[in-house]
Parts: structure tokens; C-alpha cells; sequence
């Protein structure tokens, strides 16, 4: 019995003991991970990547190589672009157009010190981004005209970054849902009986 309460009461102490020891790593300000207004701002003033804004005709890009195509939507890549972003190496970078327009910028690293390079290019152009989850590496930065959303891999720490335009991607939403077919109820079979 002495070994049982022992045991007990180790466990017990070693349960209460984490979330104080996880609370004292936590960071004090709750907001640290939150985006600030003039990084948002600063995303929003940008509209787009480098030297392409969103809602540009497709008519307006030299150097496109079509990627892949799908309804009304084209994906390109520039022929012309340097994957260097700050310190990191990008492994792909694609321009996604609807109806003609840029809507769409993806960008793609292979490796952990890649993504993090990424990760903090964007966060000293915007400021830092929004991260719900300390132990997910996915950060979003919701600005009125622009978002940009990062995501990395925990397996193979490769990284995913896409810039895109809040009215198109709304617009093709719409569009979307109204071209969905719609359900049909199931209809009825009259049960005839037989005699």
C-alpha cells in the first residue's frame, strides 16, 4: 500500500507540475502572435507579390509557362523569377488566374531552414502573423483586401505560402455555389397497393 500512495502521489505531483511548468513558457502578452494594423495595412497597400498586383489581366504578364488548368481558373509560372525571398530558397512559385486576373500567388520551400527563412521574410515585410496553435506552424494574415496564409509540414518541414485577392476569391466563391448543381429532394415513389 505505502508503494501505491507513493506512486500516487508522484503522479500527482508530476500531473500539477506540467501546466505550471507549460504556463512559465507561455509568452505574457497574448496578443504576441497577433498581426499588427500596419502590417495588414502594408499587405493590403501591396495587393499582390513583388512586382505583380492582383486583379492584373493575364494580358499584362510576359514569360508565363501554363502549369495546369482547371474551369475558369489558369496556373502559371514566370520564367523571369528569382526564388530567392530574404534568406530562403523557394522550390516553387505559381500565379493563379481567375477569368483572366490574377487571383492567386503559391509559394512553395523544401526544407526546414527554407520555410523558416520564408516564414521570416513575410514577417518582416507584415509584421507577424496570426498563430492560434504554438505547436502548428500556420500563420495567417487577414488584411480588408489581401490575405497571406503560411503552413508548414511537420513531417517533411516543407512550407506553403499563398497571397491571394479577398474580392476575387469571394467573387469565385459566388460564382461557384451559384454554378453548383442544386440537390434535388428525393422524390417520392407512390406505393401502389396490390390486391
Amino acid at each position: 500500500m505505502p508503494r501505491t500512495l507513493l506512486s500516487a502521489l508522484l503522479l500527482s505531483a508530476l500531473f500539477f507540475a506540467c501546466p505550471i511548468a507549460q504556463a512559465q513558457q507561455q509568452p505574457v502578452d497574448a496578443f504576441a502572435t497577433a498581426p499588427t494594423a500596419d502590417g495588414l495595412q502594408q499587405l493590403d497597400r501591396t495587393y499582390g507579390f513583388r512586382d505583380v498586383t492582383f486583379e492584373t489581366p493575364i494580358s499584362a504578364f510576359r514569360n508565363l509557362v501554363l502549369v495546369d488548368a482547371t474551369g475558369h481558373t489558369k496556373i502559371y509560372r514566370r520564367t523571369t523569377d528569382s526564388y530567392q525571398i530574404g534568406q530562403a530558397q523557394a522550390a516553387s512559385i505559381l500565379y493563379y488566374f481567375y477569368k483572366g486576373k490574377l487571383i492567386t500567388v503559391r509559394l512553395t520551400t523544401q526544407g526546414d531552414a527554407n520555410s523558416r527563412g520564408m516564414l521570416e521574410a513575410f514577417s518582416d515585410l507584415y509584421g507577424p502573423g496570426y498563430q492560434a496553435n504554438d505547436h502548428v506552424e500556420k500563420h495567417v494574415w487577414q488584411g480588408e483586401k489581401a490575405y497571406l496564409g503560411y503552413e508548414q509540414n511537420t513531417l517533411t518541414n516543407n512550407a506553403t505560402v499563398y497571397i491571394w485577392s479577398n474580392a476575387l476569391v469571394e467573387q469565385r466563391r459566388r460564382e461557384e455555389l451559384k454554378a453548383a448543381p442544386k440537390a434535388t429532394p428525393p422524390r417520392q415513389v407512390l406505393k401502389t397497393s396490390r390486391r
